[in-house]
């Protein structure tokens, strides 16, 4: 339908005097109950669901789609529709627009790894995550609109699809990534660090001075900061590391939460054990992180600001590929020294199906 309904009141009139249609605009469509199926409460095209409304004109999830005859979302002349509509909402990508490495998803390499002493098996699974965000991401990343909102969170989220692929500088997301610069710096420096493992171990910047007990102007306790990103790369703020990663599984209770001045006593062990089925990690939200130690040695802006120092902890993961190439996985010290360390890393990858 291409017209909606309007109700038309007089002056002193609580009830409709009369009822008219209006044309909706170009591209948007009124969802009449006609169409649906028995027992089907919900239109859906392109990922998205419609409820029926005489009275709205509804418009598609993109901008550059618009409704066909049979009222499905379609990409306007000159656009492709991208992602998975199993996944989430469909979106438009200018064919001028496609990314210059590579327009197509590839699928993911995972390691699996049982000691240090043995090499590391491979598997590769298609992603329907990579299939559902990379296009987009790719394309809105590398022909940004600015600083627009879109552009960032594509940006961020072609960053975490790098992460997905075990930041693989032969997949399709890393390469991107690779290709793409901004002021001063490849994009794909946010993620990984291009600097000597010496380099990074030996840095001194850090100004607090610490100690194993409490002791006047010395810390003797960590307190750290996670920055928190979607897979579609909206930042989700920052918050304070608690247990976020030594609990995984929600159902937990918190009478099993460690106190919190055991997990970051400085210069001691701590560990503990806890368990939680396949399914509890299944459904637990997948978000990306970067973690930063507080430096309450240093000052950022000035008295009056109050802000926090914060100092990027270089994490070291397994999971880190170059081709067919592990270098993390270090089998005598010797090795560390082609270790590769990054910023943002995922704790739970339960995507990639």
């Amino acid at each position: 339908m291409e017209h909606r309904r309007v109700e038309i009141y007089d002056a002193n009139q609580t009830v409709p005097a009369e009822h008219d249609c209006l044309a909706c605009p170009t591209g948007t469509a009124v969802i009449d109950e006609a169409i649906l199926a028995p027992g089907q409460r919900y239109h859906v095209t392109a990922g998205a669901s419609f409820k029926p409304d005489p009275y709205t004109c509804a418009h598609c999830p993109d901008s550059d789609m618009m409704f066909d005859d049979e009222l499905n979302c379609v990409c306007r002349e000159g656009f492709i529709m991208t992602g998975e509509a199993s996944v989430g909402t469909q979106t438009c990508v200018s064919k001028n627009h496609l990314p210059s490495i590579s327009s197509s998803y590839s699928k993911v390499k995972f390691n699996f790894v049982t000691s240090k002493n043995e090499a590391a098996t491979s598997s590769e699974i298609d992603s329907i995550m990579l299939s559902h965000y990379y296009l987009e991401a790719a394309s809105s990343c590398e022909f940004s609109q600015g600083n627009s909102e879109r552009t960032r969170n594509a940006c961020q989220s072609l960053m975490n699809l790098c992460v997905l692929s075990s930041y693989d500088n032969t997949a399709a997301a890393c390469r991107q990534l690779a290709s793409l610069s901004r002021p001063g710096e490849k994009l794909r420096n946010h993620i990984v660090y291009d600097d000597e493992v010496d380099a990074i171990l030996r840095d001194r910047s850090i100004q607090m001075q610490m100690s194993f007990r409490e002791r006047l102007d010395f810390e003797h306790t960590l307190d750290f900061r996670l920055a928190k990103y979607a897979i579609n790369g909206e930042f989700m703020g920052f918050e304070t590391l608690k247990n976020q990663f030594l609990i995984p599984c929600g159902n937990i209770e918190a009478s099993t939460n460690p106190p919190t001045d055991q997990i970051f006593r400085f210069g001691r062990p701590f560990s503990m054990e806890h368990k939680c089925s396949v399914d509890d990690l299944m459904e637990e939200q997948v978000y990306f992180y970067e973690l930063f130690l507080v430096d309450k040695g240093a000052q950022c802006g000035s008295n009056s600001d109050n802000l926090e120092c914060l100092y990027p902890i270089p994490v070291l993961t397994t999971s880190f590929r170059e081709g067919d190439i592990f270098p993390n996985i270090n089998k005598i010290p010797s090795d560390e020294l082609d270790d590769k360390f990054v910023n943002r890393f995922v704790t739970l990858d339960n995507m990639v199906s």
